[in-house]
């Protein structure tokens, strides 16, 4: 598999929440706030994700760097495949950026019973784990190693 393929494969699962969202903002009455947020923001988080699955830095070779950030988050082998490297890379960087932030965050404004960041939150996680899980799957698929 080409790291183009992999990063399409790993954009289809995003973008399938994206259409989702966008479908389901189109026919909301307007006076369903909550749900409008809920979509929004998980349209948002799975913009991100579709980001970082795309990500290439505008170089015409984006591997050294992304090399770079996954062996400062893993221990990889010499031999990783730009493939497998270009996967690794979507999800340590989601992982190391936001899940742990927003874990941690999400702890914080439960002490406070802070609803709206709880529900933000929440939704954020929701959207990364359901990404990230179908990501986890696909590298299964092709072999590729999920920890190093």
């Amino acid at each position: 598999m080409t790291v183009k393929e992999v990063e399409e494969r790993m954009k289809t699962f995003a973008q399938e929440i994206i259409d989702d969202c966008d479908a389901k903002l189109a026919v909301l009455p307007q006076n369903a706030k909550l749900e409008i947020k809920a979509q929004k923001i998980r349209k948002n988080m799975a913009g991100i994700c579709w980001a970082f699955a795309h990500m290439g830095y505008s170089m015409k070779n984006p591997m050294p760097l992304r090399r770079k950030f996954v062996s400062e988050l893993s221990k990889i082998p010499d031999d990783c495949s730009d493939a497998e490297i270009t996967y690794l890379h979507a999800i340590l960087r989601i992982e190391d950026i936001f899940v742990g932030k927003y874990l941690k965050e999400l702890e914080t404004a439960k002490n406070f019973n802070a609803d709206e960041d709880i529900f933000r939150l929440e939704t954020q996680l929701d959207v990364i784990k359901n990404i990230t899980k179908k990501w986890h799957e696909f590298g299964k698929t092709e072999g590729f190693e999920n920890e190093y």
